[in-house]
């Protein structure tokens, strides 16, 4: 796990970070040691992503920004449902779905969402009322 102590910007340069510790988990666990530890990792503990939010949910001063760029996986979607790590950036999960003929019924900003619930997790698992199906619209006709 790389650990360093450094100030980060969103990506326009609106918000500045200044955690006590940034790292870079590669492990759930990694994951682990940084919620348990928390001498070495203090609170606020806040999992930030490729900076690219303009709400200010990633703000961290102070604390330990986890930054969970190392969690790139994706599982087949399964009935109603799919688990994606929190690396994964959401064009990519678009892509992954697609390719499988499925959709997201809706773009959620997953960075703040998870984030504003007090979440820190290695996976998510999305529950996006039903990932639709690429070939139908919401009436049911085929869609070319």
């Amino acid at each position: 796990m790389e650990i360093k102590s450094i100030e980060f910007t969103n990506w326009s340069g609106q918000y500045t970070s200044r955690p006590q510790v940034y790292a870079v988990p590669e492990t759930a666990e990694d994951l682990k040691e940084i919620i348990s530890d928390k001498e070495k990792f203090p609170s606020p503990v806040v999992a930030v992503g490729s900076g690219h939010s303009n709400s200010g949910c990633n703000i961290v001063n102070g604390g330990t920004a986890v930054y969970m760029k190392k969690f790139r996986n994706m599982a087949e979607p399964l009935q109603d449902e799919v688990t994606v790590g929190a690396g994964m950036q959401l064009f990519e999960v678009h892509r992954y779905l697609a390719e499988r003929k499925l959709q997201l019924p809706f773009t959620p900003d997953r960075e703040c969402n998870y984030r504003k619930r007090g979440l820190l997790l290695p996976e998510r698992r999305c529950y996006w009322k039903k990932l639709r199906d690429c070939n139908r619209n919401d009436q049911g006709s085929k869609v070319y």
